[in-house]
């Protein structure tokens, strides 16, 4: 009995908030189980560079909404110093040239607070998916 009361106190005092949402797409149900940490407010175990090369603008955001920046720009209008440097992988002369391609482009602080991770992402189809994301020290 001490055990668990000792548990259930535990999980009173925790500052981890879970919700399900129940949808139906296509006539099939699905179940989402959402857990936020509201202490941080991210997941730390998804807020990692794997993940965030993967993961849509909006899954990223419901694993982590305290962003350090969340801005927009056209590619191309601006020549780009590191880390954007890197998107010049990406894509061709022509896009750059084109001046039509929005990037939006989001930082997210580490749980340590040692580091950032940047991810650039490009919209396709209403969703906003990776084109790439890199973590480095702060300064």
């Amino acid at each position: 009995m001490k055990q668990l009361s000792k548990i259930l106190l535990l999980i009173i005092s925790s500052s981890i908030i879970s919700c399900e949402t129940i949808s139906i797409e296509n006539g099939k149900m699905f179940s989402t189980k959402t857990v936020v940490d509201t202490s941080y407010n991210c997941n730390s175990d998804s807020i990692t560079v794997n993940y965030l090369k993967k993961a849509t603008l909006d899954q990223a955001l419901s694993n982590c909404q305290l962003t350090i920046n969340n801005s927009e720009f056209i590619l191309g209008e601006y020549d780009f110093m590191e880390p954007r440097k890197d998107l010049y992988k990406y894509f061709t002369n022509k896009d750059f040239n084109k001046k039509s391609i929005v990037i939006k482009e989001i930082t997210w602080e580490t749980k340590n607070g040692l580091e950032l991770i940047q991810v650039w992402y490009k919209q396709n189809k209403n969703l906003w998916k990776p084109i790439n994301a890199c973590r480095y020290k702060k300064v």
